[in-house]
């Protein structure tokens, strides 16, 4: 469903009625629509052209436009009249048929301005073709060589119809062959590394969506829009050509590390029978499918040292790393080499910061296929390796404290009666287990195993995680898998992963998956996927110009035919990424939209996922009413078409959408919540307090915007709840009212209301009793709160429960004061530090936790409900 505002950078809200109200209407909402529902072509949008034959097909069929060449070479031709600047993406819903596996049909997508070259009387141009078809071939028999593609009646070496000045053309060479990017009026085409095909999403006469843009930055990109498969093709730019790929190893930061949220060490496949051409190479990405290398970043990085080994030598296994403490990259790998009686097998490890690649250092290991984790709480390096010299192979687990001298060598079993080959560690974020990919000698699947610690033998899961023979695969059938990668989702419940395979033809790919788990048993299937890229091309020329899009399909001599049917077509403004919230309000839905720019833009679409609307009986028809701001007086409705309208209907959730349930709570997005005008940050994994489990989805907001705080059984894992405030504050009064009966709460837990920095610059409202059922339960300190004074604890008299108590810091240059008062201001406790030297100098944070020292001594769930918080400066 797609929504047309205008943005100046303020909140916007939409109600969202399941009553009759205005029709959908693509042309009122889109930058351009046209789902070709009458007799002729639209001559207000289109301006239809034939190339190289009067034969070329133009024209509406049954709710459709066909464009089809006549042979030979010829194309057919529609211009949108439209012109663009940047900033707009244009999506085509259609089916391709007949020979489109050959490479001499293309589908094509241009943009540019002008006249279109070439394009003059088509009786003339259809001789004039078929003279140069007769003419090259003979050219080509005498010379015994390749047919070469010449138009002299077009300024470019291409013979389609192009623009009098190109600045793009997207080209399918038929579905199975390369894509190929034209950037000028000249012959200067060029391949992506690699060129990912269409025939990696369809085939002939399958349904699709391929989108083409030209945004804000210069970049022309393709991609395949709500594609829903068990596998998305990645581009990585292989330097030795060949786009073969076997062993990869992949870190994701949700904050990024040098600018980028995900990384990739991988290792390229020989070709030749070469292994010399197996080396580790390093790129990063922002989606984890499009790879690119990184500055100061020659590949491969991890190649064998000539004067040490001899020309076979070869580097495999990699493994990334990143180190806090140093903030770089440990990018390790294996150089592996048979010399004589010798089996050479070098562990090696260099660090990226951001700019350069650090010389090679030897790692004190020994074995193949190492792995990782890096603890963060007390600073170990725990590694895996397989060691292949023993009968069978043993996996053992080495320690270090600096990532490459490692110690401590201890055996590790697994419950598989296969022979480890490959391992590769993960961490999941809501289990305390440790996660590993396995591959075996003689076994050519991909399982997953699990083991309680670092130093705990590993279980095998009994079946496949995915099989060389998968099912759901339509397209491509494997026959090996060698050592892959995984990451959790944030709420553990997709495990993303990216394989290495090598198919029946013999070549190895790299390919994104996804598994989920079912009674217990993680598998890869299907998954939909908003954005499948294609390609990207970076062109800044025409940045700023004037141009317009123009749709092709063509025949060179191969005389195909090729039939190009266009479902729908519609475009849309892209540069702009607002968050969308949709809320159940119980009579009607409500759309909140959050840009995350200041930028004032009109008419800009934004995409709602149709299943985020879930009114019952949903009509074609909705009426949706902008909610006015208190200044202005809105009296217009806006409309919306359905998604079902635009071939949606099935899309899933998208990343800058988030969906909230149940009346009119609130729930965090991505471990993101907002209230009391600010965003909460909540904290995911394992950590202090306490070493606990952390619940980013353990927040809430009620109808009467109290923010609830829980702890949670999952499983056999007790998670908490902390909160981190998006603002800092320097110096300030900071009161929470609490609802909860917080003296009431078992021995086991803690709360604390806090301004942090560090935890030598931190101020703090305790509640807890410290695992003592008789113990002080109300807790002030100022943090270092080992100095004298710096803390107290006070007996609250049994009268009092907590209910609706108040909490506040006063935190000035000169004293800090904490206090807490009932609901009728008398006060509990009252502390005011005026050691100067005590008092924190620098911004702090907000925090809000609810956590355990032990589980509940009750064995029950516990809510914190917090009904106000306000911070004021004085």
């Amino acid at each position: 469903m797609w929504l047309n505002i205008s943005m100046d950078g303020s909140t916007q809200y939409f109600n969202v009625y399941n009553t009759p109200g205005y029709s959908p209407n693509g042309d009122a909402v889109m930058w351009v629509y046209d789902n070709f529902s009458s007799s002729n072509l639209d001559t207000s949008k289109w301006t239809s052209y034939k190339k190289g034959s009067r034969k070329s097909t133009v024209d509406i069929q049954n709710g459709q436009l066909i464009l089809s060449g006549a042979g030979v070479t010829s194309s057919a031709n529609v211009v949108l009249n439209k012109p663009f600047t940047n900033g707009i993406e244009l999506a085509v819903n259609e089916t391709i048929s007949k020979g489109t596996s050959d490479v001499g049909t293309y589908s094509d997508a241009s943009f540019g301005s002008g006249p279109l070259a070439g394009v003059t009387n088509e009786v003339d141009l259809d001789l004039w073709h078929i003279y140069l078809y007769w003419l090259h071939t003979l050219i080509s028999i005498l010379r015994l060589d390749n047919m070469v593609d010449i138009d002299s009646s077009s300024e470019t070496g291409w013979w389609h119809t192009v623009f009098s000045t190109t600045d793009g053309s997207f080209q399918s060479q038929g579905i199975s062959r390369s894509i190929i990017w034209v950037n000028s009026s000249t012959s200067d085409a060029i391949m992506p590394n690699p060129g990912i095909t269409l025939s990696e999403y369809t085939g002939e006469n399958l349904p699709h969506t391929v989108a083409y843009s030209y945004d804000t930055y210069g970049n022309a990109n393709m991609s395949m829009l709500n594609v829903n498969q068990n596998r998305l093709p990645l581009s990585i730019p292989d330097p030795y050509g060949c786009n073969q790929f076997n062993n990869v190893d992949i870190y994701y930061n949700s904050s990024g590390v040098f600018g980028h949220n995900w990384w990739m060490l991988i290792t390229t496949h020989y070709m030749y029978s070469d292994r010399k051409y197996e080396n580790a190479c390093l790129y990063y990405s922002d989606d984890g499918l499009l790879w690119y290398a990184p500055p100061g970043v020659t590949n491969p990085i991890g190649k064998s040292v000539v004067s040490k080994y001899d020309s076979n030598a070869y580097g495999s296994d990699p493994d990334l790393v990143y180190n806090p403490t140093t903030g770089k990259f440990m990018c390790y790998y294996v150089i592996e080499n048979v010399t004589g009686n010798e089996d050479i097998k070098d562990l090696k490890v260099r660090t990226y910061d951001g700019n350069t690649v650090s010389p090679e250092m030897k790692v004190i290991t020994h074995g193949i296929s190492p792995t990782v984790l890096y603890d963060n709480t007390t600073g170990i390096f725990y590694m895996w390796t397989v060691d292949t010299d023993s009968n069978p192979n043993v996996i053992y687990r080495y320690t270090s404290t600096d990532g490459v001298n490692f110690s401590n060598k201890q055996a590790v079993g697994q419950s598989s009666d296969y022979e480890t080959c490959h391992i590769n560690m993960m961490n999941h974020p809501k289990d305390s287990k440790l996660y590993a990919l396995f591959t075996f000698t003689g076994n050519n699947n991909l399982y997953l195993a699990t083991t309680s610690s670092y130093t705990d033998n590993f279980t095998i899961q009994k079946s496949p995680i995915l099989r060389v023979d998968d099912s759901s695969s339509a397209t491509h059938k494997n026959i090996e898998l060698s050592c892959s990668a995984g990451i959790f989702s944030n709420d553990g419940n997709i495990l993303k992963l990216w394989i290495t395979a090598k198919d029946i033809n013999g070549v190895w790919t790299a390919f994104y998956t996804q598994a989920t788990q079912a009674n217990g048993i993680w598998k890869v299937g299907n998954f939909t996927t908003l954005h499948a890229p294609v390609m990207t091309v970076k062109n800044e020329k025409c940045l700023n110009t004037s141009k317009q899009w123009m749709l092709s399909q063509g025949d060179y001599v191969n005389n195909k035919g090729v039939i190009r049917k266009i479902n729908e077509i519609w475009g849309y403004k892209i540069g702009h990424t607002p968050k969308v919230k949709v809320t159940n309000m119980g009579t009607y839905m409500q759309i909140e939209v959050v840009p995350t720019d200041s930028r004032t833009v009109t008419d800009y679409q934004v995409m709602i996922p149709a299943s985020f609307l879930d009114l019952p009986h949903q009509n074609e028809s909705l009426d949706i009413e902008r909610v006015p701001n208190d200044s202005e007086n809105v009296t217009d409705t806006h409309v919306m078409a359905p998604a079902s309208l635009l071939n949606l209907s099935s899309q899933s959730d998208s990343q800058d959408s988030e969906r909230v349930q149940s009346g009119t709570a609130t729930y965090p997005s991505k471990g993101v919540i907002n209230w009391k005008r600010q965003n909460w940050y909540l904290t995911g994994g394992k950590a202090n307090p306490g070493n606990n489990y952390w619940n980013i989805s353990g927040a809430w907001i009620d109808n009467q915007d109290r923010m609830h705080l829980t702890i949670v059984k999952n499983n056999s894992i007790w998670e908490c709840t902390m909160l981190s405030s998006q603002n800092t504050y320097h110096y300030g009064t900071f009161t929470w009212t609490v609802a909860s009966p917080v003296y009431t709460f078992d021995k086991n837990s803690a709360i604390g209301l806090c301004t942090y920095l560090d935890d030598n610059n931190a101020s703090t409202v305790g509640i807890s009793r410290w695992g003592d059922h008789n113990g002080n339960q109300l807790w002030y300190s100022i943090e270092p709160s080992k100095i004298k004074g710096n803390s107290k604890a006070y007996l609250v008299p049994s009268s009092i429960k907590g209910t609706n108590t108040t909490y506040r810091i006063e935190w000035k240059p000169n004293y800090i004061r904490l206090t807490s008062m009932q609901a009728d201001g008398t006060i509990i406790a009252d502390y005011n530090n005026t050691n100067i030297s005590a008092i924190p100098q620098e911004p702090e944070s907000v925090i809000m936790n609810l956590w355990l020292m032990a589980p509940p001594s009750n064995g029950k769930n516990i809510e914190l409900i917090i009904s106000n918080f306000t911070v004021t400066n004085d």
